[in-house]
């Protein structure tokens, strides 16, 4: 997410995000893909006042949502946050190997986290 004049990619608020806009991000059931898992995580790694992230995808859908690569970024994204206190990503078909490292980092930083 490169662009500078882009203002959203799919239904991620880009240029929110980039202007450090948002306390918490809402994208429940609002058909968030891999490439828009991907953006969204990247973005949140210079949002430092979004607290609450959540991204839940479609229960009945198993194959929907962020998957494993977006599962990845958000992994990644968790590391090296000191703001996020609370991830919701049920339903996002993501790996059970990123989902224990999930499970793991948000342990060690004691952050709410629902998948």
């Amino acid at each position: 997410v490169k662009s500078s004049t882009l203002k959203g990619f799919g239904c991620v608020p880009v240029a929110k995000l980039r202007a450090d806009k948002l306390t918490e991000v809402e994208l429940n059931r609002r058909k968030v893909g891999v490439a828009e898992g991907i953006a969204l995580a990247r973005l949140l790694r210079t949002a430092p006042s979004v607290t609450k992230v959540s991204v839940c995808g479609d229960a009945y859908d198993l194959n929907a949502g962020i998957g494993p690569d977006g599962g990845r970024e958000m992994l990644e994204t968790l590391k090296c946050s000191t703001s996020i206190t609370y991830l919701n990503l049920t339903a996002n078909s993501i790996d059970e190997p990123t989902r224990a490292a999930l499970r793991a980092a948000a342990a060690e930083r004691k952050v709410q986290l629902s998948l």
